[in-house]
Protein backbone atom coordinates (compact mmCIF):
# COMPACT_ATOMS: atom_id res chain seq x y z
CA UNK A 1 0.00 0.00 0.00
CA UNK A 2 1.51 3.03 -1.03
CA UNK A 3 1.55 6.01 1.65
CA UNK A 4 1.01 9.01 -0.67
CA UNK A 5 0.81 11.79 1.98
CA UNK A 6 4.58 10.54 2.41
CA UNK A 7 5.24 10.98 -1.49
CA UNK A 8 3.33 14.27 -1.69
CA UNK A 9 4.80 15.64 1.54
CA UNK A 10 8.55 14.78 0.39
CA UNK A 11 7.88 16.10 -3.58
CA UNK A 12 6.70 19.73 -2.27
CA UNK A 13 9.72 19.49 -0.22
CA UNK A 14 11.91 18.82 -2.63
CA UNK A 15 10.64 19.87 -5.36
CA UNK A 16 9.03 23.22 -4.19
CA UNK A 17 5.87 23.09 -5.98
CA UNK A 18 2.06 21.82 -5.68
CA UNK A 19 1.56 18.14 -5.60
CA UNK A 20 -1.55 16.61 -5.24
CA UNK A 21 -3.47 13.61 -6.63
CA UNK A 22 -7.06 13.60 -8.48
CA UNK A 23 -9.59 11.40 -9.79
CA UNK A 24 -11.32 11.57 -12.64
CA UNK A 25 -11.50 14.25 -15.79
CA UNK A 26 -13.55 16.52 -13.65
CA UNK A 27 -10.98 16.36 -10.50
CA UNK A 28 -8.84 17.36 -13.18
CA UNK A 29 -10.07 20.04 -14.60
CA UNK A 30 -11.59 21.49 -11.78
CA UNK A 31 -8.01 21.50 -10.28
CA UNK A 32 -6.63 23.15 -13.29
CA UNK A 33 -9.09 25.77 -13.24
CA UNK A 34 -8.02 26.52 -9.85
CA UNK A 35 -4.98 26.04 -9.14
CA UNK A 36 -3.26 27.43 -12.83
CA UNK A 37 -3.94 31.26 -12.69
CA UNK A 38 -4.53 31.75 -15.88
CA UNK A 39 -7.07 28.84 -16.33
CA UNK A 40 -9.34 31.02 -15.05
CA UNK A 41 -9.35 32.90 -17.63
CA UNK A 42 -11.44 30.70 -19.85
CA UNK A 43 -12.47 27.68 -17.42
CA UNK A 44 -14.51 26.35 -21.08
CA UNK A 45 -11.11 25.78 -22.88
CA UNK A 46 -9.79 23.53 -19.98
CA UNK A 47 -12.81 21.47 -19.68
CA UNK A 48 -12.40 20.92 -23.84
CA UNK A 49 -8.59 20.11 -23.77
CA UNK A 50 -9.67 17.31 -21.18
CA UNK A 51 -12.69 16.10 -22.97
CA UNK A 52 -10.27 15.13 -25.87
CA UNK A 53 -6.84 14.13 -24.33
CA UNK A 54 -8.43 12.39 -20.97
CA UNK A 55 -8.58 8.77 -22.62
CA UNK A 56 -5.32 8.90 -24.40
CA UNK A 57 -3.96 9.59 -20.95
CA UNK A 58 -2.06 6.10 -19.93
CA UNK A 59 0.41 5.11 -16.67
CA UNK A 60 3.13 4.47 -19.65
CA UNK A 61 3.87 8.31 -20.32
CA UNK A 62 4.10 11.41 -18.39
CA UNK A 63 2.25 14.49 -19.67
CA UNK A 64 3.30 17.61 -18.97
CA UNK A 65 1.02 20.26 -19.80
CA UNK A 66 1.33 23.84 -20.73
CA UNK A 67 -0.38 26.22 -21.73
CA UNK A 68 0.12 29.82 -23.51
CA UNK A 69 1.78 31.34 -20.77
CA UNK A 70 4.20 28.81 -20.13
CA UNK A 71 3.76 27.53 -17.07
CA UNK A 72 3.81 23.64 -16.80
CA UNK A 73 2.24 20.73 -15.00
CA UNK A 74 2.90 17.50 -14.63
CA UNK A 75 0.28 14.61 -14.86
CA UNK A 76 1.37 10.78 -14.14
CA UNK A 77 -1.39 8.26 -14.80
CA UNK A 78 -1.21 5.87 -11.44
CA UNK A 79 -4.54 3.36 -12.19
CA UNK A 80 -8.27 3.08 -11.02
CA UNK A 81 -8.69 6.48 -12.63
CA UNK A 82 -6.03 8.81 -10.41
CA UNK A 83 -3.77 11.27 -11.02
CA UNK A 84 -0.33 12.44 -9.43
CA UNK A 85 -0.13 15.96 -10.29
CA UNK A 86 2.63 17.92 -9.91
CA UNK A 87 3.06 22.05 -10.64
CA UNK A 88 2.24 24.43 -11.78
CA UNK A 89 6.36 25.33 -12.55
CA UNK A 90 8.30 27.52 -14.88
CA UNK A 91 10.80 25.44 -16.97
CA UNK A 92 12.99 28.29 -17.40
CA UNK A 93 13.83 31.64 -14.97
CA UNK A 94 11.64 34.53 -15.61
CA UNK A 95 13.68 37.43 -16.89
CA UNK A 96 12.47 40.39 -18.47
CA UNK A 97 12.68 38.81 -21.79
CA UNK A 98 10.79 35.91 -20.62
CA UNK A 99 7.93 38.37 -18.83
CA UNK A 100 7.93 40.53 -22.30
CA UNK A 101 7.61 37.87 -24.46
CA UNK A 102 4.51 36.20 -22.88
CA UNK A 103 2.87 39.63 -22.48
CA UNK A 104 4.02 40.10 -26.33
CA UNK A 105 2.23 36.58 -27.13
CA UNK A 106 -0.91 37.07 -25.45
CA UNK A 107 -1.49 40.45 -26.49
CA UNK A 108 -1.46 41.66 -22.88
CA UNK A 109 -1.45 45.50 -22.31
CA UNK A 110 1.83 47.12 -20.65
CA UNK A 111 -0.12 48.23 -17.09
CA UNK A 112 -0.22 44.04 -16.54
CA UNK A 113 3.47 43.68 -17.13
CA UNK A 114 4.31 43.93 -13.34
CA UNK A 115 1.61 41.72 -12.03
CA UNK A 116 2.61 39.19 -14.51
CA UNK A 117 6.16 39.66 -12.79
CA UNK A 118 5.20 39.32 -9.53
CA UNK A 119 2.78 36.15 -10.65
CA UNK A 120 6.04 34.39 -12.16
CA UNK A 121 8.13 35.38 -9.12
CA UNK A 122 6.13 33.33 -6.58
CA UNK A 123 6.38 30.12 -9.27
CA UNK A 124 8.62 27.38 -8.68
CA UNK A 125 11.43 26.88 -11.16
CA UNK A 126 11.90 23.24 -12.58
CA UNK A 127 13.75 21.75 -15.80
CA UNK A 128 11.84 18.58 -17.73
CA UNK A 129 14.80 16.99 -16.89
CA UNK A 130 14.44 17.11 -13.22
CA UNK A 131 10.35 16.57 -13.52
CA UNK A 132 10.89 13.34 -16.07
CA UNK A 133 13.54 11.59 -13.55
CA UNK A 134 11.45 12.35 -10.52
CA UNK A 135 8.17 10.86 -12.91
CA UNK A 136 10.63 7.73 -13.75
CA UNK A 137 10.86 7.06 -9.93
CA UNK A 138 7.34 6.88 -9.28
CA UNK A 139 6.89 5.03 -11.92
CA UNK A 140 9.05 2.15 -10.66
CA UNK A 141 7.55 2.54 -7.51
CA UNK A 142 4.01 1.80 -9.13
CA UNK A 143 5.78 -1.13 -10.69
CA UNK A 144 5.51 0.67 -14.40
CA UNK A 145 8.69 -0.70 -15.76
CA UNK A 146 7.52 -0.26 -19.54
CA UNK A 147 7.99 3.42 -20.10
CA UNK A 148 7.62 5.34 -23.27
CA UNK A 149 8.04 9.31 -23.85
CA UNK A 150 7.74 12.31 -21.56
CA UNK A 151 4.86 14.36 -23.93
CA UNK A 152 4.27 17.70 -23.77
CA UNK A 153 0.78 18.25 -24.52
CA UNK A 154 -0.20 22.04 -25.50
CA UNK A 155 -3.36 24.33 -24.52
CA UNK A 156 -3.79 26.59 -27.47
CA UNK A 157 -3.63 30.45 -26.50
CA UNK A 158 -6.55 32.63 -26.26
CA UNK A 159 -7.65 33.43 -29.15
CA UNK A 160 -8.10 37.54 -30.11
CA UNK A 161 -8.37 37.21 -34.02
CA UNK A 162 -12.04 38.31 -33.82
CA UNK A 163 -11.48 41.52 -32.06
CA UNK A 164 -11.60 44.15 -34.74
CA UNK A 165 -9.19 46.64 -33.27
CA UNK A 166 -6.44 45.53 -30.95
CA UNK A 167 -6.03 49.01 -29.96
CA UNK A 168 -9.61 48.99 -28.39
CA UNK A 169 -8.38 45.43 -26.76
CA UNK A 170 -5.18 47.60 -25.37
CA UNK A 171 -7.55 50.76 -24.05
CA UNK A 172 -10.33 48.37 -22.51
CA UNK A 173 -7.54 46.15 -20.14
CA UNK A 174 -5.62 49.64 -19.96
CA UNK A 175 -9.16 51.76 -18.61
CA UNK A 176 -9.80 48.40 -15.89
CA UNK A 177 -6.49 48.24 -14.50
CA UNK A 178 -6.30 52.21 -14.11
CA UNK A 179 -9.90 51.97 -12.21
CA UNK A 180 -8.72 49.56 -10.32
CA UNK A 181 -6.12 51.33 -9.11
CA UNK A 182 -7.90 54.25 -8.19
CA UNK A 183 -10.47 52.03 -6.54
CA UNK A 184 -7.65 50.68 -4.19
CA UNK A 185 -5.57 53.91 -3.63
CA UNK A 186 -8.65 55.73 -2.32
CA UNK A 187 -9.89 53.23 -0.18
CA UNK A 188 -5.95 53.31 1.50
CA UNK A 189 -6.77 56.96 1.56
CA UNK A 190 -10.17 56.66 3.50
CA UNK A 191 -9.02 54.10 5.45
CA UNK A 192 -6.17 56.77 6.75
CA UNK A 193 -8.98 59.35 7.15
CA UNK A 194 -11.11 57.26 9.01
CA UNK A 195 -7.83 56.57 11.34
CA UNK A 196 -7.33 59.91 11.99
CA UNK A 197 -10.74 60.43 12.93
CA UNK A 198 -11.02 57.92 15.47
CA UNK A 199 -13.77 55.87 13.39
CA UNK A 200 -13.32 52.30 13.86
CA UNK A 201 -16.08 51.22 11.66
CA UNK A 202 -14.70 52.76 8.98
CA UNK A 203 -11.32 51.86 9.55
CA UNK A 204 -12.51 47.85 9.55
CA UNK A 205 -14.48 48.46 6.70
CA UNK A 206 -11.68 49.69 4.22
CA UNK A 207 -9.34 47.52 5.73
CA UNK A 208 -11.20 44.59 4.74
CA UNK A 209 -11.72 45.75 1.42
CA UNK A 210 -7.68 46.49 1.32
CA UNK A 211 -7.23 42.83 2.51
CA UNK A 212 -9.55 41.46 -0.08
CA UNK A 213 -7.06 42.24 -3.15
CA UNK A 214 -3.68 41.43 -0.88
CA UNK A 215 -1.79 38.55 -1.62
CA UNK A 216 -2.15 35.97 1.19
CA UNK A 217 0.56 33.92 2.84
CA UNK A 218 0.52 30.66 0.04
CA UNK A 219 1.07 27.77 2.92
CA UNK A 220 3.60 25.79 0.10
CA UNK A 221 6.06 28.19 0.37
CA UNK A 222 7.71 29.72 3.18
CA UNK A 223 6.42 33.43 2.40
CA UNK A 224 5.86 34.71 5.63
CA UNK A 225 8.97 37.02 5.05
CA UNK A 226 6.84 39.29 2.95
CA UNK A 227 3.74 39.25 5.62
CA UNK A 228 6.29 40.01 8.17
CA UNK A 229 7.52 42.60 6.03
CA UNK A 230 4.40 44.21 5.68
CA UNK A 231 3.41 44.46 9.16
CA UNK A 232 6.20 46.17 10.35
CA UNK A 233 5.03 48.80 7.50
CA UNK A 234 1.83 49.54 8.72
CA UNK A 235 2.85 49.61 11.77
CA UNK A 236 5.22 52.72 10.94
CA UNK A 237 2.10 54.18 8.78
CA UNK A 238 -0.57 53.98 11.77
CA UNK A 239 2.15 55.64 14.32
CA UNK A 240 2.83 58.25 11.85
CA UNK A 241 -1.11 58.80 10.89
CA UNK A 242 -1.98 58.29 14.88
CA UNK A 243 0.61 61.41 15.27
CA UNK A 244 -1.46 63.06 12.67
CA UNK A 245 -4.02 62.44 14.31
CA UNK A 246 -2.77 64.65 17.72
CA UNK A 247 -1.56 61.69 19.89
CA UNK A 248 1.18 62.29 22.03
CA UNK A 249 4.22 60.65 20.17
CA UNK A 250 4.96 58.96 24.02
CA UNK A 251 1.41 57.00 24.19
CA UNK A 252 2.22 56.23 20.15
CA UNK A 253 5.98 54.88 20.84
CA UNK A 254 4.69 52.46 23.75
CA UNK A 255 2.13 51.39 21.35
CA UNK A 256 4.63 50.87 18.50
CA UNK A 257 6.98 49.44 20.53
CA UNK A 258 4.44 46.31 21.56
CA UNK A 259 3.66 45.77 17.89
CA UNK A 260 7.25 45.82 16.92
CA UNK A 261 7.68 42.74 19.84
CA UNK A 262 4.55 40.93 18.69
CA UNK A 263 5.35 41.11 15.37
CA UNK A 264 9.29 39.63 16.25
CA UNK A 265 7.68 36.96 18.25
CA UNK A 266 5.36 35.80 15.42
CA UNK A 267 8.61 35.71 13.08
CA UNK A 268 9.63 33.15 15.09
CA UNK A 269 6.49 31.02 14.66
CA UNK A 270 4.82 32.39 10.95
CA UNK A 271 1.62 29.69 11.22
CA UNK A 272 0.05 32.41 14.17
CA UNK A 273 -1.18 34.43 11.35
CA UNK A 274 -1.07 37.99 10.57
CA UNK A 275 -2.41 40.73 13.16
CA UNK A 276 -4.44 42.81 11.09
CA UNK A 277 -7.55 44.23 12.12
CA UNK A 278 -5.97 44.09 15.70
CA UNK A 279 -3.01 46.64 15.24
CA UNK A 280 -5.41 48.74 13.35
CA UNK A 281 -7.47 48.82 16.54
CA UNK A 282 -5.18 49.51 18.69
CA UNK A 283 -4.27 52.65 16.93
CA UNK A 284 -7.86 53.38 16.27
CA UNK A 285 -8.70 53.38 19.69
CA UNK A 286 -5.85 55.58 20.85
CA UNK A 287 -6.83 58.02 18.83
CA UNK A 288 -10.44 58.00 20.69
CA UNK A 289 -8.74 58.39 24.48
CA UNK A 290 -5.58 60.36 24.02
CA UNK A 291 -5.76 62.62 20.71
CA UNK A 292 -5.80 66.32 21.45
CA UNK A 293 -6.60 67.45 18.20
CA UNK A 294 -8.60 70.82 18.10
CA UNK A 295 -7.01 72.01 21.65
CA UNK A 296 -4.36 74.83 21.33
CA UNK A 297 -0.93 74.63 21.46
CA UNK A 298 -0.84 75.16 25.34
CA UNK A 299 -3.28 73.01 26.30
CA UNK A 300 -1.43 70.09 24.30
CA UNK A 301 1.60 70.42 26.13
CA UNK A 302 -0.05 70.59 29.83
CA UNK A 303 -2.62 67.71 28.88
CA UNK A 304 0.77 65.82 27.52
CA UNK A 305 2.77 66.67 30.54
CA UNK A 306 -0.02 65.53 33.27
CA UNK A 307 -0.51 62.48 31.38
CA UNK A 308 2.96 61.50 31.28
CA UNK A 309 3.46 63.21 35.24
CA UNK A 310 -0.17 61.76 36.81
CA UNK A 311 1.93 59.81 39.66
CA UNK A 312 4.09 62.72 40.60
CA UNK A 313 3.43 65.89 42.49
CA UNK A 314 1.76 68.64 39.99
CA UNK A 315 1.32 72.14 40.57
CA UNK A 316 0.86 74.78 38.52
CA UNK A 317 3.61 76.64 38.45
CA UNK A 318 5.22 73.41 36.73
CA UNK A 319 2.60 73.15 34.14
CA UNK A 320 3.14 76.95 33.41
CA UNK A 321 6.90 77.09 33.59
CA UNK A 322 6.17 73.66 30.88
CA UNK A 323 4.46 75.99 29.06
CA UNK A 324 5.98 78.78 29.09
CA UNK A 325 2.53 80.90 29.60
CA UNK A 326 1.24 82.92 32.47
CA UNK A 327 -0.91 80.92 34.56
CA UNK A 328 -3.87 83.06 34.58
CA UNK A 329 -3.80 82.96 30.83
CA UNK A 330 -3.47 79.10 31.22
CA UNK A 331 -6.24 78.34 33.38
CA UNK A 332 -8.91 80.54 31.68
CA UNK A 333 -8.09 78.82 27.96
CA UNK A 334 -7.87 74.99 29.63
CA UNK A 335 -11.17 75.74 31.24
CA UNK A 336 -12.76 77.08 27.94
CA UNK A 337 -11.27 73.79 25.88
CA UNK A 338 -11.62 71.42 28.85
CA UNK A 339 -15.09 72.66 30.59
CA UNK A 340 -13.02 72.53 33.90
CA UNK A 341 -10.46 73.34 35.74
CA UNK A 342 -6.70 72.03 35.63
CA UNK A 343 -7.40 70.40 39.32
CA UNK A 344 -10.54 68.92 38.89
CA UNK A 345 -8.79 67.16 35.34
CA UNK A 346 -5.67 66.33 37.09
CA UNK A 347 -8.05 64.75 40.00
CA UNK A 348 -10.65 63.15 37.60
CA UNK A 349 -7.63 61.32 35.57
CA UNK A 350 -5.74 60.53 38.89
CA UNK A 351 -9.05 58.47 40.01
CA UNK A 352 -10.00 56.58 36.77
CA UNK A 353 -6.28 55.91 36.68
CA UNK A 354 -7.11 53.90 39.82
CA UNK A 355 -9.70 51.80 38.55
CA UNK A 356 -8.14 48.72 36.98
CA UNK A 357 -5.66 49.04 40.24
CA UNK A 358 -8.62 47.98 42.16
CA UNK A 359 -9.07 45.03 40.50
CA UNK A 360 -6.31 43.58 41.99
CA UNK A 361 -6.66 42.43 45.43
CA UNK A 362 -3.36 42.29 46.88
CA UNK A 363 -2.51 46.34 46.46
CA UNK A 364 -3.64 48.17 49.15
CA UNK A 365 -5.94 51.06 48.09
CA UNK A 366 -3.37 53.71 49.94
CA UNK A 367 -0.84 52.41 47.68
CA UNK A 368 -3.09 52.76 44.86
CA UNK A 369 -3.96 56.30 45.75
CA UNK A 370 0.45 56.95 46.43
CA UNK A 371 0.54 55.06 42.63
CA UNK A 372 -1.82 57.93 41.06
CA UNK A 373 -0.54 60.33 42.81
CA UNK A 374 -2.71 60.84 45.90
CA UNK A 375 -0.82 60.18 49.00
CA UNK A 376 -3.41 60.96 51.42
CA UNK A 377 -5.47 58.00 51.69
CA UNK A 378 -8.28 59.83 53.17
CA UNK A 379 -8.19 62.67 50.81
CA UNK A 380 -7.88 59.57 47.92
CA UNK A 381 -11.24 57.69 49.30
CA UNK A 382 -12.75 61.65 49.28
CA UNK A 383 -12.10 62.26 45.56
CA UNK A 384 -12.81 59.16 44.65
CA UNK A 385 -16.52 58.93 45.85
CA UNK A 386 -16.81 62.60 44.44
CA UNK A 387 -16.07 61.03 40.56
CA UNK A 388 -17.65 57.19 41.16
CA UNK A 389 -20.50 57.80 43.55
CA UNK A 390 -18.97 55.13 46.35
CA UNK A 391 -15.49 54.54 47.95
CA UNK A 392 -12.86 52.51 46.62
CA UNK A 393 -13.81 49.52 48.52
CA UNK A 394 -17.43 49.80 47.53
CA UNK A 395 -16.22 49.74 43.76
CA UNK A 396 -13.70 46.75 44.42
CA UNK A 397 -16.22 44.87 46.36
CA UNK A 398 -18.42 45.68 43.74
CA UNK A 399 -17.10 45.02 40.28
CA UNK A 400 -15.68 41.50 41.83
CA UNK A 401 -19.09 40.51 42.04
CA UNK A 402 -20.31 41.48 38.90
CA UNK A 403 -17.06 39.80 37.11
CA UNK A 404 -16.60 43.44 35.17
CA UNK A 405 -12.84 43.50 34.30
CA UNK A 406 -11.19 47.17 33.41
CA UNK A 407 -8.98 47.50 30.63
Amino acid sequence: MTDWDVILDLLQCTLECQADILTGKDGLSEWFISHVLFARRNPDKYNQFFEHTYYQLTSENVYCITESFHTSTCLIYLGDDRFLVLGPYLTQAPNEDFVNQVGMENRLPVSMMTSLKHFYSKMPLLTHVRVHSIARILQNHLGIRDFRDFLILSIEREDTSHMDDWFSFQKKHVLEYQNMLEQKYQNDLELCKCLIRGDMEGCLQHQSQKNSSFIRIDPRKNDSFSHLVYDYVFNVLYRILTYAAGVPASHIQELQDKWNRKISDNAKHPNHGEFGSEMLQSYCKLVQKKSLRGHSSYVKKVLAYIDLNLSAHITMETLTHHANVSSGYLSRIFKEEMGETIMDYINRERIFRSLPMLQNKTMRISDIGTCVGIADANYFARLFKKYMGETPMEYRIRIEKEGIQIP
